[in-house]
């Protein structure tokens, strides 16, 4: 009797762990097919951005941070978003103040450095304190909640783009592979959003160069038109 209900129970667990495993896939999946739906809703290259800056890992209750490539090797903090509207002001007041730095170890330096996902789970204020350049931007991050740091490029035909870097509400929290994975499987759907907006945005400012020269053709035409009309006449 011992033993079948030992096999009962073993059974029971396993199918447990089987069914938090199914959800958990679906979880992913609804959140990866939330991800494509927001990044297929503009074309623009700001639309695109803003709705990056909508997303992180639900299951960690993450913010994010989001860090994009310019000219040459500048980096540009596109903006910090947190899923607690209440702590939203407190993100968009750090945005002004905290400039991402060529040394620091998360965010687009990081992968500017090398192109692969880094997480950082011990040692996090030290490397706040290093990258926060001011007493208040420090103050800010802690009023957010500063846990675990899982920073995931935005790569799309291998070409670096920027990062998005999640941070754990929770202290001492490590990611698990299935979130680097759900991390990285985000990134890559959000590089080619953003490939693909910047394309679209390069194709507007193209055509409206060529419109520019063809009124300007058009202009020089009509004028050289009507000077030389009189002395063809006579």
């Amino acid at each position: 009797q011992r033993q079948v209900a030992e096999q009962m129970l073993l059974g029971a667990l396993r199918e447990h762990g089987i069914a938090e495993d199914a959800e958990d896939a679906r979880r992913r999946a609804a959140f990866l097919a939330e991800a494509g739906r927001l990044f297929a809703e503009s074309l623009d290259q700001t639309g695109t951005l803003v709705a990056l800056t909508k997303l992180a890992l639900p299951a960690l209750g993450a913010w994010c941070i989001v860090d994009v490539l310019g000219e040459g090797t500048s980096i540009r903090r596109l903006a910090i978003y947190h899923p607690d509207p209440g702590k939203q002001k407190l993100a968009r007041e750090l945005e002004a103040t905290w400039m991402p730095g060529a040394d620091d170890p998360f965010g687009a330096a990081a992968m500017v450095r090398d192109p692969r996902s880094v997480a950082i789970t011990e040692g996090i204020e030290a490397a706040l304190a290093a990258t926060a350049h001011d007493a208040g931007s420090l103050r800010i991050l802690r009023q957010l909640g500063i846990g675990s740091l899982l920073t995931v490029p935005l790569v799309t035909r291998n070409r670096l783009l920027g990062a998005i870097t999640f941070v754990s509400a929770e202290p001492g929290v490590a990611y698990s592979p299935e979130d680097v994975q759900l991390a990285e499987d985000l990134a890559g759907r959000a590089a080619l959003a953003l490939d693909n907006a910047q394309v679209h945005d390069l194709a507007l400012v193209l055509r409206r160069s060529a419109e520019t020269a063809n009124r300007a053709k058009t202009a020089f035409l009509a004028a050289m038109s009507h000077e030389l009309r009189t002395p063809l006449n006579a």
